[in-house]
């Protein structure tokens, strides 16, 4: 009975060496795969009629911190919002240019008033009088240019929360396969380490689009919700995201709403990519165009004079005579301001027609430098001002460098928060090639020792058997 029990140790130790033996190598292989936690085999000892019987491998356990994952998704979600915020912002910022940059919208309209004070010098030069015209064209244009680029972000911005809003649906998906799976394997008494790994990685991805919140069931289901408790997945399935992406946006484009089970959840959204989006779209660009509708709808009423012979022509629908800018909208004057047709046609307006009126370049030129303009505060923007057009133009682009400025400072600080707990989580799950080369050592002599026992125990059995033949 006691050499039996010898087989059986030796052999329930080569058994067990062997699992660690593959855990080691399995563990070994994956250093550097996305998402792999550090496995490791939990022993336990084997008895029967009260002596020691062997070994038996206990759990095969998943080395992680459900608490630093949390903190570790909840970091990552808001470190994917500032990123996609201060990257956004970036192209903005790089769009207007600085306040002193030659291409910026501030340094157009100081060209422009140049001009016109050198025009209000020598009113009767053609050439002045068609450069002028040039100059405030230049200002148009640019104006026109933002205007369209503003509204491309916000449609990227549309185009990167539909984006998300199937990349949630896919890693859902793939959490509630992987829920079946797990619960499966665990009623079967099985390891599902590897499956577990593979199911955060889907749910690190869902929350770098949006904030959520997570938990698993004694069963091995994970139920994922969103941070306001709108439930994505659990047990009896999923709960798809639905969004219709715009295939176009203008100043007041309507925008379809983000939902979870028949609730609108856009402005529950805290974190992720998806706030990042929908923040610059309904509120830091409209904010930028509307400040900068401001300042167009203030050149086109402003710079007049009583003695410019324009006409109140047919494409602006307000009066528009004595005005040098029209706009075609009502509304949206950034993004149709014009250079009066008459004046197109006709630069020589700006000195007077038939016989030369310097009063008319003198009073352009004083309304481009009168620093007495009021411009209300816009929401989320600028706050009530009273400035020139050209000091205006650089508060907007002042504002937007900040913007930046702060969204840079954020995304740097969390960051470095997030790589801080991501150190904390590596600490405890990721493999390190240099224990487990020295785990690897251990088992390979214990399956060795296993394997000389069973070869004593055999050789006492042939000797016994000797004896008594």
């Amino acid at each position: 009975m006691s050499l039996n029990i010898g087989i059986f140790n030796a052999v329930t130790g080569l058994r067990a060496s062997q699992t660690a033996l593959v855990t080691i190598s399995a563990n070994i292989a994956n250093a550097n795969t996305e998402g792999y936690s550090r496995k490791t085999i939990q022993f336990q000892s084997v008895e029967l009629a009260g002596l020691g019987a062997g070994v038996a491998i206990a759990e095969v356990r998943r080395e992680s911190s459900e608490l630093l994952v949390r903190d570790s998704l909840a970091a990552g979600s808001g470190l994917e919002q500032r990123r996609t915020l201060e990257s956004m912002l970036g192209r903005i910022e790089t769009l207007f240019g600085g306040a002193n940059d030659d291409d910026s919208i501030g340094a157009a309209i100081g060209r422009f008033r140049d001009a016109m004070q050198k025009l209000a010098e020598q009113p009767e030069n053609t050439g002045l009088q068609m450069a002028t015209v040039q100059r405030a064209t230049e200002v148009t244009t640019l104006f026109n240019s933002i205007a369209r680029q503003i509204q491309a972000q916000r449609l990227d911005a549309e185009r990167g929360i539909d984006a998300g809003v199937q990349s949630i649906n896919t890693e859902i998906e793939n959490i509630d396969e992987l829920n079946r799976k797990i619960a499966q394997l665990r009623g079967l008494g099985q390891p599902t380490g590897d499956l577990e790994d593979k199911r955060d990685l889907a749910v690190k991805r869902i929350s770098e689009e949006v904030n959520i919140q997570s938990y698993t069931r004694e069963d091995g289901f994970m139920v994922i919700a969103t941070g306001n408790g709108r439930v994505l997945v659990d047990s009896s399935g999923t709960y798809p995201v639905s969004f219709s992406p715009a295939s176009f946006v203008g100043p007041t484009s309507p925008f379809d709403t983000i939902d979870v089970g028949g609730f609108d959840i856009t402005g529950e959204i805290r974190s992720g990519r998806l706030a990042a989006y929908v923040d610059m779209r309904d509120t830091v660009l409209p904010a930028i165009y509307n400040e900068l509708n401001q300042l167009a709808q203030s050149l086109r009423t402003n710079v007049t004079a009583t003695g410019l012979a324009t006409t109140n022509s047919a494409v602006d629908p307000g009066v528009d005579t004595n005005l040098l800018f029209v706009a075609s909208s009502a509304t949206d004057f950034v993004g149709t301001l014009q250079v009066h047709p008459d004046l197109l046609a006709n630069p020589a307006l700006l000195a007077g027609t038939p016989t030369v009126d310097l009063q008319i370049s003198r009073d352009l030129a004083d309304a481009l430098t009168d620093t007495g303009y009021s411009f209300a505060a816009v929401p989320n923007g600028l706050p009530a001002l009273t400035k020139s057009f050209e000091t205006y133009a650089q508060s907007i682009l002042g504002e937007i460098a900040n913007r930046r400025a702060a969204a840079k400072a954020d995304f740097d600080y969390q960051e470095t928060f997030a790589q801080a707990i991501n150190a904390k989580l590596s600490s405890v799950s990721e493999v390190n090639i240099d224990e487990e080369l020295s785990q690897l050592l251990v088992f390979q002599k214990s399956y060795a020792a296993a394997g000389r026992v069973i070869q004593t125990t055999n050789e006492m059995f042939d000797t016994l058997l000797g004896v008594i033949t």
